[in-house]
C-alpha cells in the first residue's frame, strides 16, 4: 500500500543524547513521509499552563507562542485517570467505548468479581525479566497509531512513559517500540513479549549508557531562577509530603527514613523527579535515530506519556516548588526536543500535539488556605458508609440500588449517588455543555456495566463533594470537576495557525485532528472531530 501523500508532518520527541546514537543525516526533501509526535504530560491541569506562562522560555513557550493553543479543553468523562486519560487521547472515544474505564476495575466471573489491572497481560511477560507482562489486549478499539499502520505498514510506531498505562494506549494494538521505566521492573526500560521477541542492541546500550548516568544523580537541586519563586507555594509548606522533606536539596540519601534503603525504594524516589521524564525523553531520541524515525517514507508516530509531574503532583501538590522545578525543566527540555527535531526531521515534516490526560485537586489544606469548602474523607467514613448500604435490603436489584443511593446521599460528604438504572436511561452523546444534569452525562461515558470500579459493584456510582478528596496524597485527581478535568490542548506544525482559542473542546479530538492534518482515513467513527482542516 501506498505511503499517505503527507504535505508536511509533525510532532516527536527527542534530545541529543551523549554517548548514545550520532546525530541523524538531515532529512531527505524528496520524501514524503514525516513524523507525528504526541505528548501526554500526566496530572497537568490548564490552571497551571496559564499560572506559569510567562515563566516559559523552552518548549512550552513555543508551542504557546507558535502552536494553536485551546484553553477550554476538557477531558469529558468522569473517572479522571491516567488510563482512561490517555486512551481517550489515543482513540479519539469516551471510555465506555474504548473500554478502559479506569486504572483497575472489576469483572464478574462466575458468582465473583474479579480485579482487573489496565494492561497487565498474565500471557506475555517482561523480556529478560520473570514478571508479567502488558499488552493492549483489553482495549476494545483502534487508535491514532493503528489508523496510520492501516494506512501504511511501514509506519513505525514508537511509545515511551514510566507507566504501562501511559504508554501502551498510545501505541495502539499492534506490534512496536513500547518502552517502560517503572521501579518494579528494575533499573532499565523493559518491554513485553506482545510487542517484541528481544530487546533491540540500541536500547541495551542506552540502558546501560545514559540511563545508568541520569539514574546516579541522587540529588533534585532546585533550578528555578530567584524571580520565578514567586509563583508556587513557600518551599516548606508543612502538609507536602507528610510534613517531611519539603524543601529543596531533596537527597535520596537524606531522605531514605522516609523512602526505604533498599535499591526499589530509590528507584521509586528518583521517578519522583524531573529525571524520570528527562530520561523518556532521551530514550526517544535514541529511538528517532536508531528507527530513521520521521526520514523515510512512511508517516512515522512517536508518543511520550510523560509520568513525573503525575508523581511530584501528588506528593507535593501542584502549587509546591517542586511542581514548578519540574515544569520548569520539563520546559527546557522539550525546547531542546523541538530544537532537535527541527535538525533531524526537518522543521517543515512534523507536527506536535500535546495534552494531558487529567488535572488534579490542590491540596485540601490549600483550598482551605483559600477560604474554600474542602477537605479530606478519612478512610474510616468511607468504610462506614460502604458498611451502611451492605445492610440495605430490597426486593429487586433496582429498589436495593435506589435505596443505597439514598443511604450515601444522606452523607455530608455526597453530593449525588447515581445508580446503574439511572445511568443506562442517559444518552452519553448529549452535550456536557449545554446538559441540564452534565454530571450524569459524564458519570455515563466512565460507566460499563461489565467492567465496574469503585462502588460500582454495588450498583452506584458516588460524587463527593467539590474540594474533598479521599487518600493520603498531598494532591491527588478522580472527579468529574472542572479541575481534573480542564487540561491544555496544543497543536503545533506546518499549516497550523497559531493563536489561542476559547473554542469548547474535548481531548478525544487530538487523534481525529492529528489523523486529518497527516491525511490519514479515520477507521471508526469518533466521539472527537478534527478540529484543523489542512
Amino acid at each position: 500500500m501506498k505511503a499517505p501523500l503527507l504535505r508536511t508532518l509533525a510532532v516527536a520527541a527527542v534530545i541529543l543524547i551523549p554517548g548514545g546514537c550520532g546525530r541523524p543525516a538531515a532529512p531527505q526533501t524528496e520524501q514524503n513521509g514525516g513524523l507525528i509526535v504526541v505528548v501526554v504530560i500526566d496530572q497537568l491541569p490548564q490552571y497551571l499552563v496559564e499560572r506559569y506562562d510567562t515563566l516559559f522560555t523552552g518548549g512550552f513557550r513555543r508551542l504557546l507562542d507558535h502552536g494553536r493553543t485551546y484553553t477550554q479543553a476538557f477531558q469529558e468523562h468522569s473517572r479522571t485517570s491516567t488510563a482512561p486519560g490517555h486512551t481517550t487521547i489515543a482513540t479519539g472515544l469516551y471510555p465506555y467505548r474504548h473500554g478502559i474505564v479506569a486504572n483497575s476495575w472489576r469483572e464478574r466471573v462466575d458468582d465473583a468479581w474479579v480485579d482487573v489491572e489496565n494492561f497487565a497481560d498474565s500471557t506475555e511477560s517482561i523480556i529478560g525479566r520473570d514478571r508479567r507482562g502488558f499488552s493492549p489486549r483489553k482495549l476494545e478499539v483502534s487508535t491514532l497509531a493503528d489508523w496510520l499502520r492501516t494506512a501504511d505498514p511501514d509506519t513505525r510506531v514508537f511509545s515511551v512513559s514510566g507507566k504501562v498505562r501511559g504508554a501502551v494506549p498510545l501505541a495502539g494494538r499492534g506490534r512496536g517500540h513500547v518502552y517502560v521505566f517503572d521501579e518494579s521492573y528494575g533499573p532499565t526500560f523493559v518491554t513485553s513479549t506482545y510487542y517484541r521477541s528481544d530487546v533491540p542492541p540500541w536500547v541495551r546500550r542506552f540502558n546501560e549508557g545514559r540511563l545508568a548516568e541520569l539514574l546516579a544523580d541522587s540529588v533534585w537541586e532546585s533550578n528555578l531562577p530567584p524571580p520565578a519563586a514567586w509563583a508556587s507555594r513557600p518551599d516548606t509548606t508543612e502538609y507536602e509530603h507528610g510534613g517531611r522533606y519539603v524543601d529543596f536539596p531533596h537527597e535520596f540519601r537524606a531522605e531514605e527514613e522516609a523512602w526505604g534503603s533498599d535499591h526499589e525504594d530509590y528507584l521509586d524516589w528518583w521517578q519522583h523527579t524531573p529525571m524520570s521524564d528527562i530520561a523518556a525523553i532521551e530514550l526517544a531520541k535514541t529511538a528517532l535515530s536508531a528507527l530513521e524515525l520521521g526520514q523515510r517514507a512512511s508517516v512515522d508516530l512517536m508518543a511520550l506519556a510523560l509520568s513525573a509531574t503525575d508523581r511530584i503532583g501528588h506528593m507535593y501538590g501542584p502549587f509546591s516548588r517542586e511542581q514548578l522545578d519540574n515544569l520548569m525543566q520539563l520546559d527546557r527540555a522539550l525546547g531542546d526536543l523541538f530544537a532537535f527535531l527541527d535538525e533531524a526531521v526537518g522543521p517543515d515534516r512534523y507536527w506536535v500535539a500535546l495534552s494531558a490526560d487529567h488535572g488534579v485537586a490542590p491540596a485540601p489544606e490549600y483550598l482551605q488556605e483559600q477560604g474554600k469548602d474542602a477537605g479530606r474523607i478519612a478512610p474510616a467514613t468511607v468504610l462506614e458508609l460502604i458498611g451502611a448500604i451492605d445492610t440495605v435490603v430490597a426486593v429487586s436489584i433496582g429498589e436495593l440500588n435506589s435505596r443505597r443511593a439514598e443511604v450515601l446521599e444522606g452523607s455530608d460528604l455526597v453530593a449525588e449517588a447515581f445508580t446503574d438504572e439511572e445511568l443506562a436511561r442517559v444518552d452519553p452523546e448529549a452535550d456536557v455543555a449545554t446538559a441540564a444534569d452534565s454530571f450524569a452525562i459524564l458519570y455515563r461515558r466512565s460507566f460499563r456495566p461489565d467492567r465496574v470500579f469503585s462502588l460500582g459493584d454495588r450498583g452506584v456510582h458516588v460524587r463527593v463533594r467539590e474540594g474533598w478528596v479521599t487518600g493520603t496524597s498531598t494532591a491527588t485527581h478522580g472527579s468529574p470537576y472542572p479541575y481534573d478535568r480542564h487540561v491544555p490542548l496544543i497543536f503545533m506544525g506546518p499549516g497550523v495557525e497559531s493563536g489561542g482559542l476559547d473554542t469548547r473542546v474535548t481531548t478525544a479530538d487530538l487523534a481525529p485532528t492529528m489523523a486529518r492534518l497527516a491525511d490519514i482515513p479515520i477507521e471508526a467513527t469518533t466521539h472527537g472531530r478534527p478540529l484543523i482542516d489542512r
